[in-house]
């Protein structure tokens, strides 16, 4: 799972609580629209800073925004994303940018990824799907979009490289049709976690 940054830290019982409370928040303020979308938007941007900035083109937007006072900006595209991080780094700003999308195929995308790498730019791309770009693209990892650890180990070491100048990163979300609060649920009941207190604490 490295990608030339940082190892993931071990992950806390409170952390993971925390992510299943993210996550249940997440369901109540959308709960038809939010379905399966839990996993996905909280496990990645559970650590990004207030200084950093989540872009979603038209058609793979949060229904609800699981970080509070971040900066966001809606119906963006892979270009404007790209853009506010370059900006980002030619200021020197220590920020990264979180760019989710549903497409990465056409030319001008490949172009753009490979803008990003060649100037080692401080963002996440999330694809919800797969992508068959092979070459002159980020690092990519693959991983379950309705696990929540997974999705939260892979962001936070994507987000790490940014931070210490190591560039971008494509998280590449298989689609499943897997309940991602319930498989949190359970795998927090396989650690000896859960507790039923949790469905109030929200």
């Amino acid at each position: 799972m490295a990608i030339g940054g940082k190892q993931s830290s071990q992950l806390t019982p409170q952390i993971l609580q925390r992510l299943y409370l993210a996550m249940l928040r997440y369901r109540r303020a959308a709960p038809h629209r939010g379905l399966r979308e839990e996993a996905l938007y909280v496990g990645t941007t559970f650590d990004l800073a207030k200084s950093d900035s989540m872009v979603w083109d038209r058609n793979a937007g949060p229904h609800y925004i699981p970080v509070r006072d971040i900066s966001v900006v809606p119906d963006a595209n892979l270009q404007i994303a790209t853009g506010l991080a370059l900006a980002g780094k030619l200021q020197a700003q220590k920020t990264t940018v979180m760019m989710f999308t549903r497409v990465v195929s056409a030319e001008h995308d490949k172009k753009t990824l490979r803008f990003a790498v060649l100037n080692q730019l401080p963002i996440v791309y999330v694809l919800r799907g797969t992508t068959a770009i092979k070459s002159a693209r980020p690092p990519k990892i693959s991983v379950d979009g309705s696990d929540a650890v997974a999705l939260y180990r892979v962001a936070q070491e994507a987000i790490y490289r940014t931070r210490i100048g190591g560039g971008p990163t494509l998280i590449e979300c298989r689609q499943s049709a897997t309940d991602p609060l319930l498989y949190m649920r359970e795998y927090l009941e396989n650690k000896n976690i859960w507790r039923p207190e949790l469905e109030r604490e929200d």
